[in-house]
Parts: structure tokens; sequence; C-alpha cells
């Protein structure tokens, strides 16, 4: 589930079953009735509260971290 990785192209079993919105498993986004909850930031260890974002989208501490290191390692 991090920057620039696809379902097809994971090889994390861990992660291969969670819903893309919640991180739970046992269904699929679309299917996903859950308030957002960032898997990528909670693996990181960011507190309970800043979990409430959907992941990789511009709420996200973790997708903006990335996005510094790649912008600065392209210049």
């Amino acid at each position: 589930m991090g920057f620039g990785h696809t379902t097809t192209s994971c090889g994390d079993p861990d992660n291969m079953d969670k819903c893309f919105r919640c991180g739970q498993t046992g269904h699929k986004k679309q299917d996903c009735g859950n308030q957002d909850s960032c898997v990528v930031c909670a693996a990181r260890g960011v507190g309970k509260n800043d979990l409430k974002h959907a992941l990789g989208s511009g709420g996200c501490r973790s997708f903006r971290d990335t996005l510094k290191k790649v912008n600065v390692l392209a210049k």
C-alpha cells in the first residue's frame, strides 16, 4: 500500500487482502462502509487521530513526505 505500489505488483501477503480505504480485511474499497483510515500512516506510528484520511490523499502525511523525497531526488 506504499507510494507507486499497486495490488497487481504487491508481494506482501499481509497487505494484499486489505481494503484500500480502511485497511481491514474481508472487503474491498468499493464495498467499504467504514471511515477512512490510512494504513501507511498507522504503520509509521502516526497517532490514531491523524489516521482519518484516505491513503495517498493530500491529507496523508506519509504521502506528502514521500512526494517531497521524490521531488528532491528528481532535481
